[in-house]
């Protein structure tokens, strides 16, 4: 590299150790990016425990659904449907998912085409969290509605 006035000339030697300095760069952040995810998936757990209950959380009516059948038990599909108002399919989908991750348990009847919902062990776990973000979105749409007011 020479220095001719105020022009920086690169020569064909600076640039490669240049080139050689950007690669190494590259290579000493990958190294720490790759030990920060291991560590972020093994170590502490966090990215495979939040995982689940984002899973179970997603969709607008899983929430509501499990919390409803938390505070009514056993109910019949029908009877979810007419409280919750929501269409068949929608429904069923939103049932089949949470009976999926273990949240809900089917209880079919032998001699009838009704099907009852209860909530497994693992889904009344999951209440006080349900309860928890239920209290803190109530706190944050009073506010939206009602803004504290500014300090001067």
């Amino acid at each position: 590299m020479l220095i001719v006035g105020s022009v920086l000339i690169f020569t064909q030697t600076s640039f490669l150790i240049i080139t050689e300095m950007l690669r190494a760069t590259e290579k000493i952040y990958r190294y720490f990016a790759d030990k920060l995810l291991l560590k972020l998936k093994e170590g502490i757990g966090m990215y495979d425990d939040l995982q689940f209950p984002l899973e179970v959380l997603k969709g607008k009516h899983r929430p509501v659904i499990l919390l409803y059948l938390c505070h009514k038990g056993t109910s019949h599909f029908s009877q979810l449907q007419q409280a919750l108002g929501l269409s068949g399919k929608v429904l069923a989908e939103q049932l089949r998912h949470l009976e999926m991750h273990g949240m809900l348990m089917r209880i079919s009847h032998p001699h009838s085409p009704a099907v009852g919902y209860s909530v497994t062990e693992l889904g009344l776990s999951f209440l006080p969290v349900l309860e928890a973000i239920l209290a803190w979105g109530q706190t944050r749409s009073i506010n939206a509605r009602f803004p504290p007011p500014e300090h001067a």
